[in-house]
């Protein structure tokens, strides 16, 4: 691939630029809540602001999120980004995708091992998980925001930012610029109920992560291998573990885990992706992903 005309951007308009193209992506929740006022008779202010909730509400959401959000992250990145997909790795691989859900889905399980050993974690059956309506809507609607989240923040904060960083500064530096970015952009939500401290970890969680996403990046030449490694992880600890995420209480799930103990070994609030069980987890897994032999493509990606 020719990518002699490949000119690095400025780092604080890669950042500022790709965050409002996934504040752009986000649009489709405002169409599903258009939807859901002009079928229920609700306004669409109290939808958006919280006010009224309700199982359909949520499902209604979730599935424009792939209908209408999912064709937009492709779109925005297309025509506003306008970096080939190419040289993003952004080509459909069925395979990679695969192989990151499958990680995606046994990793979550290893860190509650992990918790359980440390007495900081039950594990057992939920019951009757999938036997009303609303809980299969809401597992449905997991299922769909898994598949939004994954892609567009996989594409915004590794395809878009870490990729264009690293023309200038290497991966390492791209991944720790791009980690920060992306620990910052899940605190944004949070102001105000989170102290300094928490919004501090929630950042290292994220620089760790970071490494972890940029590393399946990187050796795989794919973007996919992230995306799939991050639709599942999601999923797995809503639709699955039925646990809290990213600061959001899960409503429904297939088990029931239940974390006690020390915040900064269980995650808190935010959830156990900010667990320092978590963190260790990203950062051994990063380093394994790069340094063992692959077979086919075993290259690091270039940076241009």
């Amino acid at each position: 691939m020719n990518t002699s005309n490949i000119v690095p951007r400025n780092a604080l308009l890669v950042v500022l630029w790709s965050f409002g193209l996934y504040i752009l992506m986000n649009m489709y929740q405002y169409v599903g809540a258009i939807v859901v006022a002009r079928t229920s008779g609700v306004s669409f202010g109290a939808i958006m602001s919280g006010e009224f909730t309700s199982y359909q509400t949520d499902l209604v959401i979730a599935l424009a999120a792939v209908v209408i959000g999912i064709p937009l992250v492709f779109l925005v990145t297309k025509f506003l980004w306008r970096r080939s997909f190419e040289w993003m790795r952004l080509r459909f691989d069925f395979k990679y995708l695969l192989y990151g859900l499958s990680l995606g889905l046994l990793l979550p399980f290893a860190v509650i091992l992990v918790l359980k050993l440390l007495g900081c974690a039950e594990l057992g059956w939920s019951p009757n998980p999938l036997q009303s309506k609303e809980a299969i809507a809401v597992f449905i609607g997991y299922a769909c925001m898994a598949m939004f989240t994954g892609i567009a923040e996989e594409v915004v904060f590794r395809g878009m930012a870490v990729r264009e960083i690293a023309i200038r500064y290497g991966w390492i530096v791209a991944a720790i610029i791009g980690g920060v970015y992306f620990g910052a952009a899940h605190v944004i939500g949070k102001l105000g109920s989170i102290t300094i401290g928490d919004a501090l970890w929630i950042i290292v969680a994220g620089v760790a992560v970071s490494f972890l996403f940029v590393a399946l990046y990187i050796r795989s030449q794919s973007l996919w291998l992230p995306v799939g490694f991050h639709v599942a992880w999601n999923f797995c600890l809503k639709g699955i573990m039925g646990i809290t995420m990213s600061g959001k209480e899960a409503e429904a799930g297939l088990f029931e885990v239940e974390l006690t103990g020390n915040e900064f070994v269980t995650g808190g609030s935010f959830g156990m992706e900010a667990s320092v069980v978590s963190v260790v987890t990203y950062l051994l897994m990063a380093i394994l992903v790069i340094r063992l032999p692959w077979r086919g493509r075993v290259a690091i990606l270039d940076t241009k």
